[in-house]
Order: C-alpha cells, then sequence, then structure tokens
C-alpha cells in the first residue's frame, strides 16, 4: 500500500522540480551558446571543416570547404557533392588509405593528397580527421579538417626543381641532354607536353630553337631573324623584346595585335631567361584546345625557375665551351712542334706535351718524377731560376730566355723558352709553366750563317781587287799601249837596220810578256760569264795556268805535266783556265808541308780529260759529299770562299762535260774532268806569223786622249799606206769626221767629257755607213765589257797595247 504524503514532502519535491528545470534550462542555454560558438568557429574559420558520412556522402560544410574546391557557398557544395571519394580525391585509392588508418588510429592529422576542384583543377590538401562515435560505439560520421597547402607544395616543388635543374648541369653529358633534362622537371610541376627553348644567338641578332617538344606542331621554326625588330612577329620575339613573361590566350593575342609561331595554339605562356637583367632567351609551353589549362599558378611556376634554367644553360654553354676549348687546347698542345710543360712552385714537372718528351728524351713516367735541377746544369738551372723569380717578382711573362738542358741520352739541347706564372682562383702562385723551342738547327743555322756571312764578305772583297784588277789592267794596258806604239815606229823606222831592229824585238817581247800578265790577272777575275764559245786547245790552257802557278806556288811543291797537244775542246777559253786555277789552288792549299802536283791531258775516248792530283792530306767521306756545295769549305775565314768548287763544277756543267773527285783521308786528292772533244776550227785559229797589210791611202781617224799615243799612231798608220788624223777629244772627232770624212776612226773607248761610245753613237746617228773601231785598255768582255748592242754598231774592238800586225789586218 502506498505511503500517503505529506505536506512536507511535496514541498520538497516541488523543490527539487524546480531546481531540475532550472539545471535544465541552463544547461539548455549553456548548449545553445557552445553551439553559438562551435558555428561561428565552423562558418568563419580558414580551414575548411565538414563532416563525412560512413558511406562517403558529404553531411556538413563550412564556407571555407566550398572557397577551397571551388564552390560559390557551401549549400552548392553539399548539392554537388554525392561521393567524396570519386568526386574530390584525383586518386580515390588513397581515400580508402587515409579511412583505413583513421579507423586504426582515431584520429589522423597531416594526410597530403591531391583534391579537384570545381573547375578541374587539381590542388595539394593537408587532412586530418577524428571519428565520432554513438554510445554502442558505432560509427557515426567523421569530423575533418581541409588546408589548401598548394602554395607550400608549389613552392617545395620549386625549390626541389631548382636544386635538380642545377644538379643537372654536372649530371648531364652535353647541352640537348641538359635541355631534356629540364623539360622532363617541369613536367613534375606543370603541364609541358608542349614545351620549347629559344636562345639568341648575339651574333647574328637572330632567336634559334635549340630544344622544343610538341605532339601538335610537328614542323616547328629552326630560327628567327631580326629578334629585336618591333615588325619581326611571333610571341616568343615580343617576349625577348619587353623582358617580361606573357600569358596569351585568342583574346590577348587579338587585343595585342600578336602573331604565335606556327600551328595556333589556345593558351601560351612564355617567359624571358634571364642573368642579371641579360637576356640570353625564352622558354614557353602551350595548349592547343583548352584556353582555361594554364592559370597563373603555372606562369609562376616557370618564372619562379626561369633565372634557373638560365643558369643552368649558361653554365652548360660555357662547359662546352671550355671542353671545346680544353679540347682545341690538349689538341694544339699535342701537335704543335714546341715543348709545353708545367712545374710546381718546387720545380717539379706537372704536365708537359708529347714534344717536350720528344726534346728531352723521356718517357710520360720517367719525366713526372724529375725536377728541373735534373735535367739541367748548374749554370743554366741559374739562368732558369733567375727568369722565375723575376716573373714570380712582376707577374709578368718572359720570353726568348735561352737555356741548354740535358738529354736523357746526356746530349746537350739548346732550347727557347717564354715562362709564365700559374696561379690558382685566389691569385696564389703554384708554379710556372713554359712554351720551349728546340733551337739547335737555328742555332747551327746562326753559326753558318756567320760563317757564310764571312765568307760571303771574302768573296765580296774578291770581287773587288777582281774590279781592281780589271781597273789597273786597263791603265796598265794605256802605259803598254805607248810603248808598243812607239817602238812599233821604231821597227818601220829600222827596218834596214838589223841591230835595231833585235832590240825593238826584245822591247816587243817583254810587252808581250806584261800584257799576257795582264791577260791573266783579268781572266781569273771575271765572274765565268758565257761568252761565245770557240775552239780551245787544252794544252794551251793548261800551260797558261802553268806559267802562272809556276812562279806563283812555293818552290816545295813540284809540278809535273804530262799533256797531250792538239785536243780541242768548244768553250771559253777564260773559264776553262778558272777551273785549272782552282783545281791547282785547292791542290796548293792542302800541301802546306810541300808536295807533288799532277797536271794531266789525256784522250778518253770521243772526250778528252783534265786530271789534277795533289799528294796533299786528303778528304774525309763528308767533305767529299759537299765538296761542290756553294759556300762549302774546310779553310779558315779569310782563306777560302767556298765558291770555287762550286763555280768549277757550274763552268764544266756549262760546257757538257762532267768533274769528278777521288780522295781518301791522308792519301790526297785527284779531280778528274771530262770534256767533249771537237775537231780544230783552222778559221778560228791561224797558224803562224801574220804579214803586215798595207792601205791605199784610206783615210784614219784616230781619236785618243793620250797625246803618247796620237803621234807614234799617226806616224805608223802612214807608214803602212794610210792617211791619218789625230785628235784630242770626242768633240774634235765629231768635228773632223763631218769635214774629213774618213774610212775608219780608231776611236779610243775611255775618254774625259764624252767617252768613246757616246761619241760613236752620234757618228754612226749621222752616217750609218761609218767603219768605227774601238780601242781600249779593257776587255771585249767581263767585268767592263760592251753590251751586244754596241757590239753590232762598231767594226771592230782592239784591246790594247795595239800589236801593229793586228791594226794592219783589222783595218784591211
Amino acid at each position: 500500500m502506498q505511503k500517503r504524503l505529506t505536506y512536507k514532502d511535496l514541498h520538497e519535491k516541488v523543490k527539487q522540480l524546480e531546481f531540475e528545470s532550472i539545471a535544465r534550462k541552463q544547461a539548455e542555454d549553456a548548449f545553445v551558446l557552445i553551439e553559438k560558438k562551435y558555428r561561428s568557429l565552423f562558418e568563419n574559420s580558414l580551414l575548411g571543416l565538414f563532416q563525412t558520412a560512413f558511406n562517403g556522402r558529404l553531411i556538413d560544410a563550412n564556407p571555407a570547404l566550398a572557397r577551397i574546391l571551388g564552390y560559390e557557398n557551401r549549400e552548392n557544395l553539399l548539392a554537388a557533392i554525392s561521393d567524396f571519394k570519386q568526386q574530390c580525391y584525383v586518386n580515390p585509392g588513397q581515400r580508402e588509405e587515409f579511412i583505413q588508418t583513421l579507423r586504426a588510429k582515431g584520429q589522423l592529422t597531416g594526410f597530403e593528397t591531391q583534391f579537384y576542384r570545381k573547375d578541374g583543377r587539381i590542388i595539394w590538401v593537408s587532412e586530418s580527421a577524428r571519428v565520432e562515435y554513438d554510445e554502442r560505439g558505432n560509427i557515426v560520421y567523421y569530423d575533418e579538417c581541409l588546408e589548401d597547402i598548394s602554395i607550400r607544395k608549389q613552392n617545395e616543388n620549386i625549390s626541389s626543381i631548382l636544386f635538380r635543374i642545377s644538379n643537372a648541369v654536372s649530371t648531364t653529358r652535353d647541352l640537348n641532354e641538359l635541355f631534356l633534362s629540364i623539360h622532363t622537371i617541369l613536367k613534375d610541376v606543370v603541364d609541358a607536353t608542349n614545351f620549347y627553348i629559344a636562345l639568341i644567338d648575339e651574333s647574328e641578332g637572330r632567336l634559334v630553337f635549340p630544344y622544343y617538344a610538341d605532339e601538335v606542331d610537328r614542323n616547328y621554326l629552326t630560327s628567327i631573324s631580326n629578334v629585336y625588330n618591333p615588325n619581326t612577329p611571333g610571341y616568343t620575339a615580343e617576349v625577348i623584346r619587353r623582358g617580361q613573361p606573357m600569358f596569351i590566350t585568342d583574346e590577348v593575342s587579338q587585343k595585342l595585335g600578336l602573331q604565335g609561331e606556327g600551328v595556333p595554339s589556345k593558351v601560351w605562356i612564355g617567359v624571358p631567361l634571364k642573368i642579371k637583367e641579360k637576356i640570353i632567351g625564352a622558354m614557353a609551353i602551350q595548349h592547343y584546345t583548352n584556353k582555361y589549362h594554364y592559370t597563373e599558378e603555372d606562369i609562376h611556376v616557370l618564372i619562379s625557375v626561369s633565372e634557373q634554367v638560365a643558369l643552368a644553360i649558361e653554365r652548360k654553354m660555357n662547359e662546352e665551351a671550355l671542353t671545346e676549348s680544353e679540347a682545341k687546347y690538349r689538341t694544339i698542345l699535342e701537335n704543335i712542334e714546341d715543348g709545353y710543360y708545367e712545374v710546381d712552385a718546387a720545380g717539379h714537372f706537372t704536365f708537359f706535351n708529347e714534344a717536350t718528351l720528344k726534346i728531352l728524351g723521356y718517357t710520360r713516367e720517367e719525366l713526372l718524377e724529375k725536377n728541373t735541377r735534373e735535367v739541367v746544369d748548374e749554370p743554366n738551372y741559374k739562368i732558369i731560376l733567375q727568369a722565375n723569380k723575376k716573373v714570380a717578382r712582376t707577374g709578368k711573362a718572359i720570353k726568348g730566355v735561352e737555356v741548354t738542358l740535358m738529354r736523357k741520352d746526356g746530349l746537350p739541347c739548346p732550347l727557347e723558352i717564354s715562362i709564365s706564372l700559374v696561379k690558382d682562383s685566389k691569385d696564389k702562385i703554384l708554379g710556372f709553366r713554359g712554351i720551349a723551342r728546340d733551337i739547335a738547327d737555328r742555332k747551327q743555322a746562326e753559326e753558318e750563317h756567320k760563317k757564310l756571312q764571312a765568307q760571303l764578305l771574302h768573296a765580296q772583297k774578291l770581287e773587288s781587287i777582281g774590279i781592281i784588277a780589271s781597273g789597273v789592267a786597263h791603265n796598265f794596258r794605256n802605259i803598254l799601249a805607248g810603248i808598243t806604239a812607239n817602238n812599233n815606229l821604231l821597227q818601220l823606222k829600222a827596218r834596214d837596220n838589223p841591230e835595231q831592229l833585235e832590240i825593238t824585238q826584245r822591247v816587243l817581247n817583254a810587252i808581250k810578256r806584261g800584257a799576257q800578265l795582264v791577260d791573266s790577272l783579268v781572266q781569273f777575275s771575271r765572274k765565268g760569264n758565257a761568252e761565245e764559245l770557240k775552239t780551245v786547245e787544252l794544252a794551251e790552257v793548261v800551260n797558261e795556268t802553268y806559267d802562272l802557278i809556276s812562279k806563283s806556288f812555293d818552290k816545295k811543291i813540284e809540278i809535273q805535266l804530262n799533256l797531250e797537244n792538239s785536243l780541242y775542246v768548244k768553250g771559253d777559253y777564260s773559264a776553262l783556265s778558272q777551273v785549272v786555277m782552282n783545281l791547282c789552288t785547292n791542290a796548293r792549299d792542302a800541301m802546306p808541308m810541300g808536295g807533288k802536283l799532277t797536271i794531266a791531258v789525256k784522250r778518253k775516248g770521243p772526250r778528252a780529260e783534265i786530271g789534277i792530283r795533289d799528294t796533299g792530306q786528303g778528304m774525309t767521306p763528308e767533305v767529299r759529299r759537299k765538296c761542290f756545295d756553294p759556300f762549302f769549305t774546310t779553310k779558315e775565314v779569310g782563306k777560302g770562299t767556298g765558291l770555287g768548287l762550286s763555280t768549277s763544277y757550274g763552268i764544266i756543267k756549262a760546257h757538257e762535260g762532267d768533274i769528278h773527285v777521288y780522295s781518301e783521308l791522308g792519301q790526297g786528292t785527284s779531280f778528274k774532268i771530262f770534256l767533249p772533244l771537237v775537231t780544230a776550227n783552222t778559221e778560228e785559229r791561224v797558224p803562224g806569223p801574220n804579214p803586215l797589210i798595207f792601205g791605199r791611202s784610206q783615210k784614219i781617224l784616230i781619236v785618243d786622249d793620250e797625246t803618247d799615243m796620237q803621234l807614234p799612231m799617226e806616224e805608223i798608220l802612214i807608214s803602212l799606206g794610210y792617211q791619218a788624223l789625230a785628235v784630242s777629244s770626242a768633240k774634235e772627232c765629231l768635228a773632223q769626221y763631218r769635214l774629213w770624212r774618213p774610212q775608219v776612226v780608231l776611236m779610243d773607248r775611255n775618254m774625259p767629257e764624252m767617252d768613246g761610245i757616246t761619241c760613236a753613237e752620234e757618228i754612226i746617228q749621222s752616217d750609218p755607213e761609218a767603219k768605227i773601231i774601238l780601242i781600249s785598255g779593257y776587255d771585249e768582255v767581263g767585268i767592263n765589257g760592251i753590251d751586244p748592242a754596241v757590239k753590232q754598231m762598231i767594226a771592230g774592238y782592239i784591246t790594247k797595247p795595239i800589236d801593229m800586225v793586228e791594226l794592219s789586218q783589222v783595218l784591211s
């Protein structure tokens, strides 16, 4: 039976109910307040807050999530998303991974994945969540939080890209491989399916496209000329000229009046490649179908990495240029004949080319173990040391240092070295480098040149002596001419007095010996000029030479002649005499203590042989091989020109002959000359004395500035049956020729005021039929001979002293 409540009990119960009501009200008010605060946080949070059901349905979401995913408001978002996993996750499998981890742990933070936005763009997000359970432990929903980390990821990616691009410079082999690597790296953060790099060729002012990859345009341009010209079309050229990135769609292109390169694209992004404000080129990406394919974030990525790309390209270009330069440098070093070497500060060899090894005779391994001191003697080491100190002190290279190093085989090696410093990047001296030229040949050539100069000087002195001899001979002949003329006059007047005739004959013989001596001097002062060849009797040539050498050679030298007479050759008498004299002189010089000189002339089949043999020192094989070389001599300077044998060789060859030498050291020397024989020409060689030929009162005009010649010549000609008139100058001659009209003019060649040749030319000009005979102390040929034009002009040439018989025959 239920107890009946008292008033007190009822009062207490009422008070309890009032308390519970108040508490419930307070709790409800607190819950409303908390819910209001939570809603405010939920609605105003910058993070995307949302709830998802077990089946993947989006239960609730705040405005921040709608904004992150690209929706206008939360209502549109909630209405649009029916399957959170399939619609939002780029990789739905990652949602499965996320949920599994969340269920296992009860909560999860910082799960990074990629979401789709409403416009299709992909963003990076960081997702956190916890599981809400009911009182029975069943999952009710997932409370989740989403943060857009695209910018952070982009920055991380950019940092990674910058590092990877920088690293690609050292990991790629060449520029083309670097371009491919850059393209591959960029594709990780931006759609670079259609991508290219353009570089400026400053030397030609054009834009070249060394790399492009394009799925649509397969025939892309290789270059654009006049890139800086405002009228040059193309998006890339515009980016280069502006120096600014460009985001170009069809609308922008039309608005700016621009035209792209190749196949038109819907959207094109290009950025300049700059290094400290210097533009070296541009890179670009493009899409051909969707103008919304790229965003500002994509251009931000390209801008962010463009400088690193430019630096990478420049570094690789410099690296390739350096590699190419080093290859050229090494090729040059290995192919030059000069030695190139580097030594450290202590003088140890650290680098050298093949030429250095060849010069010093070492292997590469051997020389790397050597110090400079080990390949040079003390005096030359001091030269190198002083040069190195000077280079180190001044910092300037030194050229032309001459030193002698020692080869591995011990032979000296004269070198000319240029020395400079080797420094590191901090300007610290590491050692020295040098270029060494082997100057052994040059040194030898310099010595030979000095020797040749001395020989040439001696030859010039001899030539001068020859010229002087010619002049002396001329003056001496003039003296003999006066004596001869007066002696001839005495002979004519003493025809009936035998005693006087004998005296005049002795005088004439002395004159002839003097004339022969002068002729010999003149013959040997000539240069061997080729005259008109005549029939020459070889024994006569040898005998004439013998007359000279028998009087001038040391009496300790015995001279023996074995001559076969009547052997004739066609030749230059003077030149052949020079050959015999040269060989005899060499024989004399080979016998300073005396000996025997044998000269022989004999027939050898169709040729004549001249043999000249001495018992002198003989020749070594090397000297024998070189004896006919010009300027080669074993004699001291001043005692031989080195021209005698070479001149003789040339003369004999000009005569269609041969000359051979046979010699052994200590066994003497034998020269044999072979010349083709000819039959004697009787017209050239008239035997026996010639008779006087008298004139028939013809007029002879004598022109000579020597008064000692005028009177006797005039009397001789009158005695020979001529009318004679003598004058002392060319001026008088011209006057008398016009008045007297002589048949013949005997004209002295050398006269003051006007010489005989000039006077003869004036006479021939007025009278082409005039007959003029030149008389001179100079020979008709040789150093002071006359030229062919004068020879044709005159009727004859008589060399002083004048033989009366020769004169009578020439006049006839």
